[in-house]
Formats: C-alpha cells, structure tokens, sequence
C-alpha cells in the first residue's frame, strides 16, 4: 500500500483510519480517512460498501489514500 504523506497544513504525521458500522438490519460498511495527528486535519472519507472482503477494504483504503497524496 502507498506510503501516507504528511499534512499539508502543519507537515505533522499523518495516518489511515478505518471505522466499521453495522446498522439494525445487520448491513455492515466502513470508512477510510486519513486524519493528521497533529492538527486533526482530515482527507476524504471513502465509504466501503461493498461486501466487507479484503479486496474492497484494500481498495477503499487505497482510495483515501490516494486522496489525501494526490490533494491540491
């Protein structure tokens, strides 16, 4: 997976974060961001809502990923 840069804004080290959520009918997703640990500065938040595989959930974090290094 691609190396995550820093922020942008204060040059801090920035991660990828991954929450899950199931809602009542039993349907799980989760979200890929990446957050800077220093400001709290935060990228795109990608929505993984295909089945929870490794295949989508490398890819959606690959998407937010490449989000956040490739902003303008």
């Amino acid at each position: 997976m691609e190396k995550v840069l820093e922020c942008p804004h204060c040059g801090g080290r920035s991660i990828l974060t991954t929450t899950t959520t199931c809602g009542d009918n039993s349907l799980c997703y989760m979200d890929a961001q990446v957050v800077c640990i220093e400001c709290e500065a935060s990228g795109k938040k990608i929505k993984i809502t295909d089945y929870l595989n490794e295949e989508s959930v490398v890819k959606g974090c690959k998407e937010a990923i490449r989000s956040w290094n490739n902003r303008v």
